[in-house]
């Protein structure tokens, strides 16, 4: 579209297995012009592309690696010809109507794939001031939708995420992939308590100022608690109890809202009485003014690593400041223990996302794993300056590389 341009691109096997072919290319793009010339408040526009070189007849991916069919440039047009809506390629993933100029972070779960990205932009002095360039943005972890032919896994089909207000209520069955919407989760809140783990009950929340809400439908939901009733033949209603989204209020455990998210229903057909295919992802938007993301994220260990910048107008201190957020790479929220390790015996306070790293600009975390638990965050600034920020809470804690196996010789 006019006006526009493509950031840094990521080239991914999703697969990894030994035929050792990319699968995708992915790029975001920034497009619009500054306020003064458009007359809105945000005129600064963006999306986030795929290509993909994936011949289909190899097969759905985790499926059918053995049998990957090599694919000519000549060809990758075509490739997502039999898709609708459009079937072009590139096609579109997410469009948030955000400029995004970084490279986006792909991993998995084991099941879905994940694409994380943030917005905003900063090339010109004037993006310090142009009510477009300062306008919300936003980050977001959105996962590639996949195909159902019945009760058959299909893979994944390259359909666009629709950019859409989420359902209110529980996804089931009838629920399609990339149709579903993704949940804003940046006003959902996260306990520590005191010995904490994924079933604690009570520990998923909304903020209330600095308080902890307890009423998850404060924030994730339409604000009304669901209520599930039958209806006889005479009219007759007959409560049945609370509906699972309610059921995520109380107890609330961190385990009842990863699965909220990402659903149950994990090949199509599970077997289960209420399956979920969970929602497309989830999106949260930046808290303070003028803040944006101008780094690629990093993944590891289950932890989303990014940084975000504030420019600063003034002239004698131009340097502007940071943010290094760390957050559950299903849930986009804080994890149900502090990543950070700063409260281990502050109990029962509301775990953090974020870490000042004071002054200047920075971009992509670099994660160090030596010989200590975790592992250790390091942002250079602008100033000169490289911030070493522990993160000793690895929500997956089996990720340090190490000998497998070994032969004695004598």
């Amino acid at each position: 579209y006019d006006n526009s341009f493509i950031s840094d691109l990521i080239t991914v096997d999703l697969e990894t297995f030994p035929d050792y072919k990319a699968d995708v290319v992915y790029f975001g793009t920034v497009a619009g012009g500054w306020t003064d010339d458009c007359g809105e408040s945000n005129c600064w526009d963006g999306r986030m592309y795929r290509m993909v070189t994936r011949n289909s007849a190899s097969g759905p991916i985790f499926t059918g690696a053995s049998n990957q069919v090599v694919s000519k440039p000549s060809e990758w047009q075509g490739l997502l010809s039999g898709i609708t809506p459009s079937g072009l390629n590139p096609s579109i993933l997410y469009d948030p109507g955000q400029p995004i100029i970084t490279a986006p972070t792909v991993g998995t779960d084991g099941i879905d794939f994940w694409v994380y990205f943030g917005t905003g932009r900063f090339f010109d002095e004037k993006d310090k001031t142009d009510a477009g360039s300062n306008a919300t943005q936003s980050f977001y972890g959105i996962r590639e939708p996949i195909g159902c032919s019945g009760a058959a896994f299909e893979g994944t089909n390259w359909l666009t995420v629709l950019n859409t207000p989420p359902l209110t209520v529980i996804p089931d069955a009838s629920d399609t992939r990339g149709n579903i919407g993704l949940l804003p989760v940046g006003d959902v809140a996260i306990k520590l308590a005191p010995t904490p783990t994924e079933d604690t009950p009570n520990v998923v929340g909304c903020y209330s100022g600095t308080a902890f809400d307890p009423n998850i439908n404060n924030c994730i939901g339409d604000g009304n608690d669901f209520t599930a009733v039958s209806i006889d033949v005479d009219n007759n209603e007959t409560p049945l109890g609370d509906p699972p989204f309610d059921s995520l209020q109380y107890p609330g455990s961190f385990a009842d809202f990863t699965e909220y998210i990402v659903g149950n229903n994990v090949y199509c057909s599970s077997g289960l009485a209420d399956p979920s295919p969970g929602f497309d992802g989830w999106s949260r938007d930046f808290l303070h003014y003028k803040e944006r993301n101008l780094g690629q994220a990093t993944l590891l260990g289950g932890l989303v690593s990014y940084s975000t910048y504030i420019p600063n107008t003034n002239v004698c201190n131009p340097e502007g400041s940071g943010y290094l957020y760390g957050i559950y790479y299903q849930t986009g929220t804080s994890w149900f223990k502090d990543v950070f390790g700063r409260q281990p015996e502050n109990v029962n306070t509301l775990i953090e996302e974020g870490i000042f790293l004071g002054e200047g600009l920075s971009t992509t975390p670099n994660i160090h794993v030596g010989k200590n638990v975790g592992g250790k965050a390091f942002i250079q600034t602008s100033v000169g300056q490289i911030v070493e920020i522990p993160q000793p809470n690895m929500p997956i804690e089996n990720i340090k590389s190490g000998r497998i196996k070994w032969y004695d010789i004598e």
